[in-house]
């Protein structure tokens, strides 16, 4: 499929960007995991703790900016590498408005766990959350899309879909039901020592990597599908100089 081929070329061409985004997002889990095992009962016992809920608050808001740089600058310019504070810059021009739209996704997603515990009778949440993605997927992958390319408000890209045919996008919609698989299979954090707890780091690591290279590749497709043919940095016009945007 050549959209993936496209975004992979991307990927490839702009590693130390996608390297950074995937450090940040596997040491915030190893975090979150270490603070919810064994070692993690002892962290809640102590002062520590509000130390790194901080941590992980400054972890989501780099990462979420470096992200939306990321994906930003792959529409105005490509696979061309950028500079992490040129992303920084970038993505903070949207992240109140991915703030706002995850707020409206949490609203839904309780909606849906409560239905599904009311009327269908389960209470699995891995069930409830890959439910959630597949009934969204058209919202969660296209919304963010929008804002970026358009630079739009979260009602404005709301109009947006009838302009688009979701179901022109098959290998976004493929690479996102794969995504979606590993949810209902997540196992849990054993707590362990030594080597034992290393292996599991190592362990966690790698589906963490390769489920964010998936991500990316989903939100640079949906990018490059919503730009259609007027992706600007296929223009003959000037580049952008993205370290503007505030």
């Amino acid at each position: 499929m050549i959209e993936i081929k496209q975004a992979y070329k991307i990927l490839r061409n702009r590693w130390p960007e996608v390297a950074l985004l995937l450090g940040l997002d596997i040491l915030a889990q190893i975090i979150v995991k270490t603070m919810v095992s064994g070692d993690g009962e002892q962290l809640a016992q102590s002062n520590f703790i509000f130390l790194n809920s901080l941590i992980l608050l400054a972890f989501a808001i780099i990462s979420s900016l470096l992200r939306l740089g990321f994906l930003r600058t792959v529409y105005l310019e490509g696979e061309k590498p950028q500079l992490p504070i040129t992303l920084l810059k970038t993505g903070k021009h949207f992240l109140g408005r991915m703030v706002g739209l995850a707020l409206i996704y949490g609203v839904f997603l309780l909606l849906v766990i409560h239905f599904g515990r009311t009327l269908i009778g389960t209470g699995d949440q891995r069930i409830l959350l890959a439910a959630f993605n597949l009934i969204f997927m058209k919202f969660i992958i296209l919304l963010p899309a929008f804002i970026i390319v358009f630079d739009c408000k979260i009602a404005e890209s709301l109009k947006l879909f009838k302009n688009y045919r979701f179901i022109n996008a098959k290998p976004i919609i493929v690479l996102f039901c794969i995504q979606t698989v590993p949810v209902l299979f997540k196992g849990s954090f054993l707590a362990g020592h030594g080597d034992a707890i290393i292996a599991q780091y190592i362990l966690m690591a790698v589906p963490l990597a390769v489920g964010q290279i998936i991500s990316l590749a989903i939100a640079i497709m949906a990018i490059k599908f919503v730009a259609s043919d007027d992706l600007v940095y296929d223009a003959d016009s000037e580049q952008f100089d993205t370290s503007t945007e505030e």
